[in-house]
C-alpha cells in the first residue's frame, strides 16, 4: 500500500484550481489551532483528518462506537487511524437509551447528535482544544439535516463544508494524498434505514445490518444496497440503479430466493423498490425544512 502523502496537498499543480482554492480555505480555518477531528473512518472524515493532520497545530481523532455502526466499521476506522499514524479515541455510545432516538422523530439525528457530540465538546475542553471538527460537506446541504442543528448550538465547525468541497471534490483530495478508502461507498448509519416514528430496537437494527451483508455476500459487484424498515416489520430494498437492471435481467428469480431469506429474519415482508437508491430516500415521507 502506498503511504499517505500529506505534501500533496502544497502541491497546487496536483488539483483543480478550484480545489486547491478550496484547500486553502481549510488552511486558513485549521491553521495554528488544536483539533478534535469526529472520525467515522469514512472518505469525509478520513479526509477531514488529513487535512487537520496537514494544517492544524495539533488533532485528535474521536470515533462512536455503537450499535448504529455498520459490520466493521470500528475496525475500519481504527486501520485508517493507524495507516495516519494517529491513536483514535473510541466512545462506547449507546443511542438507544436516549428516548427521543428510539422512538425515531424526524429529528432523530439532532438528539443523536447532541448526545455524542457533548462528549467530545467535553473532551475538547478537559484537553484544552480548540475546536471540534466534523465531516458535513456542500452536498450535504441539500438534504434534511436535523443533526446540523446540533452541531450549530455545540460550536462546531464543518471545514469541508465551510469551504463548499463536494464529495466528489473530496475524492480527488483523498485519491491524491492516497488514502485507501477514497472509494468507499457512503456508509450511513443504520438509524437511518427506519422511517421516521418507526420505534428503533436492538433486533431491528440487527436484522437491517445482516439483511444488508446477506445481500452484499450474495451479489457482491452491487455498488449500493440499502435495507429500509416501515411499519409492521416491512422491510423495502434499495439497490442502486445500475446493479438493479442488471440483476432484474440476469437473476430475477435469485431476487426472490433473497426474498425468502430475508423474512427468515423476522420481517413480515420484503419488497424491491424499483426506483432503485436514492440518497435520502425517507426525508421523501417529510416535509423538509425551509
Amino acid at each position: 500500500m502506498d503511504r499517505i502523502d500529506l505534501n500533496v496537498l502544497d502541491d497546487g499543480s496536483a488539483f483543480p484550481v478550484q480545489v486547491y482554492g478550496k484547500i486553502q480555505k481549510i488552511k486558513q480555518l485549521l491553521s495554528g489551532k488544536k483539533i478534535i477531528v469526529a472520525f467515522s473512518g469514512g472518505v469525509d472524515s478520513s479526509t477531514l483528518l488529513v487535512l487537520a493532520l496537514k494544517f492544524a497545530k495539533e488533532v485528535r481523532a474521536v470515533h462512536f462506537d455503537s450499535i448504529f455502526n455498520s459490520v466493521g466499521e470500528k475496525e475500519h476506522a481504527q486501520g485508517i487511524a493507524k495507516l495516519l499514524k494517529i491513536e483514535l479515541h473510541v466512545m462506547k455510545k449507546d443511542p438507544l437509551a436516549c428516548d427521543d432516538v428510539r422512538k425515531n422523530p424526524p429529528d432523530r439525528c439532532y438528539f443523536c447528535k447532541k448526545e455524542n457530540f457533548s462528549d467530545v465538546v467535553d473532551l475538547m475542553k478537559k484537553l484544552k482544544f480548540d475546536q471540534v471538527a466534523e465531516g458535513s460537506n456542500a452536498d450535504d446541504a441539500g438534504d434534511y439535516r436535523p443533526g446540523m442543528k446540533a452541531v450549530a448550538e455545540l460550536g462546531l465547525i464543518s471545514p469541508l463544508l465551510a469551504a463548499g468541497l463536494s464529495k466528489e471534490e473530496i475524492r480527488q483530495i483523498a485519491r491524491a494524498v492516497k488514502l485507501p478508502n477514497a472509494e468507499k461507498p457512503s456508509s450511513p448509519c443504520l438509524a437511518t434505514r427506519f422511517a421516521y416514528g418507526v420505534e428503533i430496537t436492538g433486533d431491528l437494527i440487527v436484522a437491517v445490518g445482516t439483511a444488508e451483508a446477506i445481500i452484499k455476500a450474495r451479489y457482491p459487484d452491487i455498488t449500493t444496497v440499502r435495507a429500509r424498515v416501515h411499519e409492521g416489520n416491512t422491510l423495502r430494498i434499495e439497490i442502486d440503479p445500475a446493479s438493479l437492471e442488471r440483476l432484474l435481467s440476469k437473476d430475477a428469480s435469485g431476487l426472490l430466493d433473497l426474498g425468502k431469506q430475508l423474512k427468515k429474519l423476522g420481517f413480515t415482508k420484503v419488497s424491491l423498490d424499483l426506483e432503485g437508491y436514492r440518497t435520502g430516500s425517507l426525508n421523501d415521507l417529510i416535509k423538509k425544512e425551509e
